[in-house]
């Protein structure tokens, strides 16, 4: 089956430069990382961050190449004019209810600014401040820990780092196919009881409900679908990294947007296999795929004139 095709067009929303961050009345705001986020984020503006210079995320058994030149983030979805006239103050992108919550973020649901957004929402230095340990535990660190510690989170790096891959899959022309439309990642200071922080806004197109609960109750056809998204990911050199049907999300009809009907969201642990190195970690991940979906394994990505294909 062939994988998605990819596409060239763009997005009808170009947002600006600077943006009002808002609450709606009423909305869930949690204190799980010890800061209510409803007592500082009513009224935060926050600025589209360019040219971050950030490389991209390697495994550690990758290797490092002699790349140096700066990597834009944001250029790649501000192309031209912005949608919005000139105002002030700017635009408010007001937040409307919860849709998930992870280890170093929050991710709210917005309709604002005309179209269905998914606006993740995290404040680096707070998280920095605790350990992660087991899957989604988050304890302050004058605890004293069990053996069970993995990592200290290290949450601006993964925000920044999923801006560059969402820019690599617009390049791809992967972005409102296969993956999500990203509209920019923001940074404002807020002042909270512990000082000034900064908060990262990371503006994305809603994805719509994930699929964590269905499985492999897919049915066979929406399974092969599925694992042509991943095959396109692997034709743009992106390893996912993160494999779970919770991350596996149906959109609502966007405007042509999503032809398979699904898209694959949460890259803060992806990263590229360049062509020098070979496909070993895409070969690994095809074959992982497979599995979680309850499919036979594909043959090699390969190359046609009908696009990416696997088997």
């Amino acid at each position: 089956m062939a994988a998605p095709t990819p596409t060239s067009g763009g997005s009808t929303l170009r947002l600006p430069e600077t943006l009002i961050i808002d609450l709606a009345p009423g909305i869930a705001a949690r204190p799980r990382l010890g800061v209510d986020v409803a007592a500082y984020l009513p009224g935060l503006q926050v600025t589209r961050l360019d040219h971050l210079g950030c490389l991209p995320k390697r495994e550690p058994s990758s290797t490092t190449s002699d790349e140096s030149e700066a990597t834009s983030v944001n250029s790649h979805c501000f192309n031209g004019e912005s949608n919005f006239a000139p105002t002030s103050p700017p635009p408010t992108l007001t937040m409307t209810s919860l849709l998930g919550d992870g280890a170093s973020s929050d991710c709210y649901a917005s309709t604002s600014l005309s179209h269905a957004l998914a606006v993740k929402v995290c404040v680096p230095q707070l998280v920095e401040e605790h350990v992660h340990y087991g899957e989604d535990c988050l304890c302050p660190p004058n605890k004293q820990f069990p053996p069970s510690i993995k990592w200290t989170i290290q949450t601006r790096e993964a925000m920044v780092h999923e801006a560059h891959i969402y820019a690599q899959c617009e390049r791809a022309g992967l972005q409102g196919v296969v993956v999500p439309r990203h509209y920019g990642l923001y940074s404002g200071t807020a002042e909270t009881a512990r000082g000034q922080v900064e908060v990262l806004v990371s503006v994305l197109q809603d994805a719509g409900p994930s699929l964590g609960g269905v499985g492999t109750d897919a049915s066979f056809k929406d399974r092969r679908a599925i694992r042509d998204l991943y095959t396109s990911l692997h034709a743009a050199n992106i390893v996912h990294s993160d494999l779970h049907m919770r991350h596996i999300h149906r959109p609502a009809s966007a405007g042509g947007d999503f032809p398979s009907g699904f898209c694959i969201i949460d890259f803060d642990n992806s990263f590229f296999e360049r062509e020098s190195e070979g496909t070993k970690e895409r070969d690994r991940e095809r074959a992982r795929v497979a599995e979680m979906l309850k499919l036979p394994l594909p043959s090699p990505v390969s190359k046609g004139k009908n696009g990416w294909r696997s088997s």
